[in-house]
């Protein structure tokens, strides 16, 4: 795959890996502090042009075989999807809806749904449950899904994080923080 270089001012550079995130930022500019640099500028460092990485990030999950098992031998994963893939045609129709009809449609779902969440989530997760950790959680029981091969679960978990971004927007997981 070939990079990019993106020029600024007109001139083709780049900037090393250790100055392209905060970190190496920050070790760049102190390193030219300890070195008698007492200029205020930073034109040391802007003279050498911003690079944008197109890289993939390294950043990963692995999940191991007892994350799989877990996954393929949970009955509350299954009822979840269960009830998701009997709603779901209901709230693909629900923004075509008056907003409020569409508001009611989208609590009542998340109010069948929320037990079987609430308790699946703990089988997996200690942490409380609220909004952060329930797309954390969401999104594991999506890699789990791909882990155990299992491809309509991994469509139903993505529409399950659509379902619970939305709910978001229209502040039904508010209740959440009370738990």
């Amino acid at each position: 795959m070939k990079k990019n270089i993106y020029s600024l001012s007109g001139a083709r550079t780049i900037i090393s890996k250790t100055q392209s995130s905060p970190i190496g930022l920050m070790d760049h500019l102190q390193s030219k502090e300890m070195h008698g640099s007492t200029s205020h500028s930073y034109s040391s460092f802007h003279s050498e042009a911003p690079y944008i990485s197109e890289e993939l990030s390294k950043f990963g999950l692995k999940l191991g075989e007892k994350d799989r098992e877990r996954y393929v031998n949970s009955f509350l994963k299954k009822k979840v999807l269960t009830i998701w893939k009997g709603q779901r045609p209901l709230i693909k129709a629900a923004p075509m809806l008056p907003k409020l009809l569409e508001t009611t449609i989208y609590q009542n779902v998340y109010l069948e749904l929320k037990p079987m969440i609430s308790v699946s989530y703990h089988e997996d997760f200690d942490l409380p449950l609220m909004p952060f950790t329930l797309f954390g959680w969401l999104q594991y029981a999506k890699l789990a899904a791909r882990t155990a091969g299992k491809q309509c679960d991994i469509l139903y978990w993505d529409e399950l994080v659509e379902f619970f971004q939305q709910c978001s927007n229209l502040e039904l997981l508010n209740d959440l923080h009370e738990e």
